[in-house]
This record gives structure tokens, C-alpha cells and sequence, in this order.
């Protein structure tokens, strides 16, 4: 019989029956986290040359890198935004120019 528990007591429970699985998979999730976004699309095999600029231009508009220097739990977290109900990208009127521009003014 399996038994489904929805609330925070389960991972209690699954951490007491299963500990070294459980410490393993934060292991290699908090691995995976902290590494660059560009070696889980080269790992992904991400080839679209479109899709590839795309991840490079949001992973610089979110911290000023490209996708190399950006941790994939930052484009996680962003990515998943962007599936969030009545989800926006906000672009200044005139364009990343016009944003500088008012900067330097």
C-alpha cells in the first residue's frame, strides 16, 4: 500500500526511512544549482542557435552576464517565472539604448 502524505510532516518521514538518499539528492541537486546555466544547455544539448542567444540575452538582463558566468539556480528561479500565471517581461520603451541613455543623462 502506498500512502500519500501532503503535508510538511512527509519529508520528516522520508528523511528517518531513506536518509542517505535524501542527503545524496540535495547533494547533487545543490551540484547542479551552483553550476554555469551554459553547461546544463550544453548538457541538455541545446543547439538552436535562436534559443541559445534567447537564455544568453535573459541570463544578461538578470545579472549582466552571459549564461556562462550565470548559476543555473538563478535562471531556474527566472525561468519559472516566466510559467507563472499573468507572467510579463518588462522591456523599457526604446530599448536597453534608451535605458542607457537615461542612465548617463
Amino acid at each position: 500500500a502506498v500512502a500519500v502524505r501532503p503535508d510538511a510532516g512527509a519529508l520528516l518521514t522520508v528523511v528517518a526511512k531513506y536518509p542517505r538518499a535524501v542527503a545524496r539528492t540535495l547533494q547533487d541537486a545543490a551540484r547542479g544549482l551552483t553550476r554555469p546555466f551554459s553547461e546544463i544547455l550544453r548538457e541538455v544539448a541545446v543547439t538552436d542557435r535562436f534559443l541559445t542567444n534567447y537564455l544568453n540575452m535573459l541570463a544578461f538582463l538578470l545579472q549582466g552576464l552571459p549564461s556562462e558566468g550565470t548559476l543555473t539556480a538563478v535562471m531556474a528561479y527566472m525561468i519559472d517565472d516566466f510559467f507563472q500565471k499573468d507572467a510579463v517581461m518588462d522591456f523599457p520603451v526604446g530599448g536597453s539604448g534608451a535605458l542607457v541613455g537615461a542612465l548617463a543623462r
